[in-house]
């Protein structure tokens, strides 16, 4: 196997999130010579690119799920016998659609505060 499409292996297996002694085992090469690779401007743009890839895959794979995942709790609402399933079924929804935040416990879309002063107290406390 030549350099390049070792390197192209390597590429592809750490944008999956393997480990680098795992590349370097199973491209029969050194740790080393993984660490060296990674020292490489294009070898990590290359794998940063790979990863947006896969992370855009994933994305659009979730986003054509959303219909379904939809559909299925609203089934669960109307029609579930359980009134705790049900229950939990309308606390996904809440949750999903940011009316609710989590950290705080208050409803609303947490746009923030609408006045200068405010945001600049609100970046004070750190939020």
């Amino acid at each position: 196997m030549s350099k390049k499409s070792k390197q192209d292996l390597a590429i592809s297996l750490l944008a999956k999130g393997s480990l680098h002694k795992d590349v370097a085992k199973e491209l029969d090469v050194t740790p080393q010579t993984i660490s060296a690779w990674l020292r490489e401007p294009s070898f990590v743009a290359a794998i940063n690119t790979m990863k947006m890839d896969n992370l855009e895959s994933s994305r659009d794979k979730l986003h054509a799920l959303f219909a379904t995942a939809t559909s299925t709790i609203e089934d669960i609402m109307v029609n579930g016998d359980s009134d705790s399933v049900r229950l939990k079924a309308a606390q996904s929804v809440l949750d999903a659609s940011g009316v609710q935040v989590p950290q705080t416990g208050l409803w609303g879309w947490a746009i923030g505060p609408q006045t200068a002063q405010g945001v600049e107290e609100q970046q004070q406390r750190g939020y």
